[in-house]
């Protein structure tokens, strides 16, 4: 049995009239490949840059939670974050410095998405019991 082969638009498509390469959006606009791959890579600083220090604000909210301070977890703030790391998981790596970063901050995520989990299952099974808040003597 032949091996299908992927088509290929041919190469001239790819370019524009100065001769430097083009990559067409999903939304049918064209832009230059090194203008993507800037906007690629500032996209993807910038969701580094929030998603560290959103991670350790979402893990002392959950502690926060626990503890009886909060009067419910913060699933707003966690979407946020998933929505975040969804999107870094898409974006092209250029460096193995940038691979390296982003599996840090991605394994970060992976590790405090497992304990919320847990503690939100050990809440939900009676394992741990948050106080109420205060108490009024």
């Amino acid at each position: 049995m032949a091996a299908l082969k992927r088509e290929r638009r041919p190469f001239e498509d790819r370019e524009d009239e100065d001769g430097e390469e083009v990559v067409i959006k999903a939304d049918g606009t064209v832009v230059k490949a090194e203008q993507q791959q800037r906007d690629d890579l500032a996209k993807l600083e910038e969701y580094m840059n929030r998603a560290q220090p959103m991670i350790m604000q979402i893990n002392q909210l959950f502690n926060q939670w626990v503890a009886g301070m909060e009067t419910k977890p913060p699933h707003d703030r966690w979407t946020q974050l998933k929505f975040i790391i969804t999107g870094m998981e898409g974006l092209p790596k250029p460096t193995q410095a940038w691979r390296f970063r982003y599996e840090q901050v991605h394994h970060l995520y992976m590790i405090h998405k497992a304990r919320w989990e847990k503690l939100m299952a050990d809440v939900e099974n009676g394992r741990i019991v948050r106080r109420a808040g205060p108490k009024n003597r």
